[in-house]
């Protein structure tokens, strides 16, 4: 859980590191799952089992937690990038709109007609 509180204050981590932290605590949930299956399994004192499913539930609530964090830490960055992306196309759309070779007025010659 360390190294995921570490990827989530790092504003400069990639989002390919925080979909990896998010596939490893996905894989850890499963795991422990499954050990805390097999534990309540082998356990007989009803004591034990009260205790065992207690610290279980605390480690399914920090793993839903991380998980709701990163994610929410992608989607902050994938928004981030989407914005940044708009930006720089408007910046772009502006400067081609902007010909450094045209004047900011023309001025027209003055014509007099006589009536004839």
């Amino acid at each position: 859980m360390n190294k995921v509180e570490t990827v989530l204050i790092d504003n400069n981590v990639e989002l390919d590191e925080l979909q990896e932290v998010l596939e490893q605590l996905t894989l850890k949930a499963k795991q422990l799952k499954e050990i805390d299956s097999e534990i309540q399994n082998e356990i007989t004192l009803l004591k034990d089992i009260e205790e065992e499913i207690v610290k279980c539930n605390e480690h399914e609530e920090n793993i839903v937690t991380f998980k709701c964090k990163v994610k929410r830490t992608i989607e902050k960055r994938n928004s981030c990038q989407i914005t940044s992306n708009v930006n720089e196309q408007n910046k772009t759309t502006l400067n081609l709109n902007k010909s450094p070779e045209a004047p900011a007025s023309i001025r027209l010659p003055f014509f007099i007609f006589r009536k004839v």
